[in-house]
This record gives C-alpha cells, sequence and structure tokens, in this order.
C-alpha cells in the first residue's frame, strides 16, 4: 500500500530497496506456490511504479532490480507473464530516461535479454530493432564500458539486429560502427573479438571482400 501512497521519492526507494532485500535472503521465496500467485500482482504494480517514476532514476534501478527477481521464478513462466503484461517498452523507457545512468542500463539490459529467451523470432527482431539506439548510446560511452556484463549484452541486442538486411542498414544508419569500433578500443580486451565480428556481420552487404569472414555464431555470452 505505501508503495502507491507516498509521494517521498525516497521513501519509496527505501521501500523497494528493503523489498529487495527480502526477496535475496528468503530461502523459500522461489519454492511456495502461494508466492508466485502474490508475484503476478506484484509485478504489475511494481510494472506501474517504473511507468510513474520513470523520471527517478533510483525508483527505476530498484524497479528494475525486482524484474530480474521476479524472472528468476518459473523462468518461462514467469518471463511470458511479464512480457505479455507490457514490460518492455517501459523498461526501454526508463533506459531512454536516463543515459547517464549506468545501473539502469546494465540492469535494464540484463532483464531485456533475460526475456528475449521467450521471445518468438519476430517477437525478438522488434526488440532488437526498438532497443538498437540505447544500445548504441551505451557502446558510445566509456563510462558505460566499464560494465563487462552491459557490455556483452549490448552487443549481445545488436547482433541479433543484424540478423538481416533490414536490421543492418538500420544499424549502419543509426551510426552503430562508431560504436562498435568505440566498443573495440575502450571496451574490456575479452570482448575485441567479438565486437570485429559484430562489425564484419553488419557490413557484410557493403563490401564483397567481408564475406568468407561471416560468422553465424553469436560471440556474446547469451
Amino acid at each position: 500500500e505505501a508503495l502507491f501512497t507516498t509521494s517521498n521519492l525516497d521513501h519509496l526507494t527505501s521501500i523497494l530497496q528493503a523489498i529487495n532485500h527480502d526477496l535475496e535472503n528468503s530461502a523459500d521465496f522461489c519454492g511456495a506456490v502461494l508466492k508466485l500467485l502474490i508475484l503476478h500482482d506484484f509485478f504489475r504494480k511494481t510494472l506501474i511504479l517504473t511507468e510513474r517514476h520513470k523520471e527517478s532514476s533510483q525508483v527505476v534501478e530498484q524497479c528494475m532490480s525486482l524484474f530480474m527477481k521476479f524472472g528468476n521464478v518459473d523462468k518461462a513462466g514467469m518471463a511470458r507473464t511479464m512480457v505479455e503484461g507490457g514490460i518492455i517498452e517501459p523498461v526501454l523507457q526508463a533506459m531512454r530516461c536516463h543515459p547517464e545512468c549506468l545501473e539502469v542500463k546494465k540492469k535494464g539490459c540484463a532483464l531485456l535479454v533475460h526475456l528475449r529467451n521467450v521471445l518468438s523470432d519476430s517477437e525478438r527482431s522488434d526488440l532488437a530493432l526498438h532497443s538498437a539506439s540505447i544500445m548504441i548510446q551505451a557502446l558510445n560511452s566509456e563510462e558505460m564500458l566499464v560494465s563487462e556484463e552491459l557490455t556483452n549484452n549490448a552487443g549481445l541486442i545488436l547482433w541479433e539486429c543484424a540478423s538481416d538486411v533490414e536490421g543492418r542498414s538500420g544499424l549502419i544508419k543509426a551510426g552503430t560502427a562508431v560504436a562498435v569500433t568505440n566498443a573495440m578500443v575502450n571496451g574490456a580486451s575479452k570482448y575485441k573479438e567479438a565486437f570485429m565480428a559484430l562489425y564484419i556481420r553488419m557490413m557484410q552487404d557493403h563490401s564483397k571482400s567481408l564475406q568468407p569472414h561471416i560468422s553465424e555464431d553469436c560471440p556474446f555470452d547469451a
């Protein structure tokens, strides 16, 4: 009840932090059917909070953490529930609202990668296209590249976006080549070859010399 009645964002953030802490330390949280039923309702309420307070990076960050915990319960089933409940656009919107917030970007990307596992091919393609600009923005920022998890997940989503001619064309027009180059230069050394493979995959329609070097095996961790 307090989640919806308080107008104090610091108080709201504290409540969400306490809930996150309780879920992390509840040994039987993942096993109780009753709690799973409550969880579905709690997800919908958390989604409302994400949309209502999208301008607050602290509130959004805590909501992202909760969504990840929800996704670890009955993994495929709960992820599907979240997708059907309309989670993707609020998450993308929250990430757009906080371009400089590493934690929002990191948790948002991790959540999108988790949700993609229950998407159909067409849904996955749509997700990649709609989130590409956010991933490009992350890879263009040296501050964001300090997170290997974010770097990997951004690369993974862009890799999927480059799976067809339309996606590759959109990435090139959006300036992805510069972002990928930045990730190769300033990102973790372990991902340099992965981003080189992404660059080749993305540019394959513009240079026949790249054709022999194209790989269909994703070099990023799914």
